[in-house]
């Protein structure tokens, strides 16, 4: 059961057309949650769009996958990649899709957005490349990363006044976005995330971390069982990849935004260490050259 906070609950029941995963990605979760589908299954429904099509493709024949020879067709690439992969080019690929890049004012630029969110998960993969926690996937630290901070897009398109009172606030105040909105709303973009993925029906190991990256200690004081651990390290992953992301300056986020709150513990919790970090943060340059086919497909627009 979701806790949406009232002020938001009242604004969602005057909202309009209400964004929706596409049936695509839906259908593919569905599959994959399926112990008996088949890599022709999800081929069978990733053939029906062509433009994702051949999107995927042009991902998984990428320096960013680093395949050894070249995938011909999406049933090739299910198979060589995996279900996960698959999916999460699915989800990132749609989600895109639903928040055009065009520029609706000079408080929030989308494309900064997207890239932070992109930085985001890069950051998150190497991280959960280096702890190699067992059920903790790239694959899927990536996915939480790019979507961690859902809730901005969609406060940005359907609560425009809100949202961009709180950047004033958060400005004028020397806060963090997460803490102005909280203060001045009475909710915050992980609250407008919460309600959006239990809509679209995301798996735990998403939907924790996106709606508690800013408040880790939330998840890890629930009781352990394999899928809420699984989603501790995720949330973990997310919180220390965003935090990362202010303190080095290493995306297209405005120099002058206030980071996020940030858990120290979190590091230790997962096995990393300063010098972990830093040894990620080396690695960031190459892999940004690889992940160069991301910011071609998801930013160009």
């Amino acid at each position: 059961m979701i806790m949406i906070p009232v002020e938001l609950q009242d604004k969602i029941r005057r909202m309009s057309n209400l964004p929706t995963l596409p049936q695509v990605a839906c259908s593919i979760l569905d599959y994959i949650n399926n112990p008996h589908s088949s890599s022709s299954d999800i081929a069978a429904i990733v053939s029906q769009d062509i433009s994702l099509t051949a999107k995927i493709l042009r991902l998984s024949n990428s320096a960013f996958y680093g395949m050894p020879r070249t995938i011909g067709n999406i049933n090739e690439a299910i198979v060589i990649l995996g279900f996960k992969v698959i999916y999460t080019m699915v989800l990132s690929l749609t989600v895109f899709d639903m928040f055009p890049q065009e520029k609706r004012s000079a408080q929030f630029d989308r494309k900064k957005f997207w890239k932070h969110c992109l930085i985001c998960a890069l950051l998150s993969k190497l991280i959960a490349e280096k702890i190699s926690l067992k059920g903790v996937t790239p694959e899927e630290a990536f996915c939480a990363g790019l979507l961690h901070d859902i809730g901005k897009i969609v406060m940005e398109q359907y609560l425009h006044d809100d949202f961009h009172n709180a950047i004033d606030y958060g400005n004028k105040s020397e806060k963090s976005m997460y803490q102005a909105e909280s203060e001045l709303l009475g909710y915050s973009h992980c609250d407008v995330a919460e309600w959006l993925i239990s809509r679209w029906n995301l798996p735990e190991v998403l939907h924790h971390p996106i709606v508690y990256h800013h408040r880790p200690e939330k998840i890890l004081a629930k009781q352990s069982s394999a899928q809420v651990s699984r989603s501790k390290y995720y949330t973990a992953i997310c919180h220390i990849a965003d935090y990362e992301c202010y303190d080095r300056k290493i995306t297209g986020t405005q120099s002058t935004v206030t980071p996020p709150p940030f858990t120290y513990d979190i590091v230790s919790l997962i096995g990393l260490t300063p010098s972990d970090l830093d040894s990620i943060h080396d690695q960031v340059p190459a892999r940004l050259e690889q992940f160069a086919i991301f910011y071609d497909l998801f930013l160009s627009k």
